[in-house]
């Protein structure tokens, strides 16, 4: 499903879950470990890209949205998003 968030929200998915023997996804209690890409970003987004790894702020079920239906993609605000990783290189 293809979603198109409003304003300034981000939909993200969370990479690097648990699963249970039975296949039922269980997000890591830590969060080390995570990693967040951006599937989504809503007009008034200025500062993230779709496919950028990001860390969000926030506990799910209060500033992390899970949507419905869905196992590995939240949304949030554009402001509840700390910093963009860059890719490491080798400059000398």
């Amino acid at each position: 499903m293809k979603y198109r968030p409003r304003n300034d929200y981000v939909v993200l998915r969370l990479h690097n879950m648990d699963k249970t023997p039975a296949g039922v996804v269980i997000p890591k209690a830590n969060a080390e470990g995570r990693v967040w890409t951006v599937v989504a970003t809503g007009p008034k987004v200025e500062d993230l890209k779709v496919g950028d790894v990001v860390n969000p702020m926030g506990e799910v079920g209060q500033d992390i949205a899970l949507l419905p239906r869905e196992r590995d993609l939240y949304i949030t605000r554009e402001g509840n998003i700390l910093m963009v990783q860059e890719t490491e290189y080798d400059d000398g």
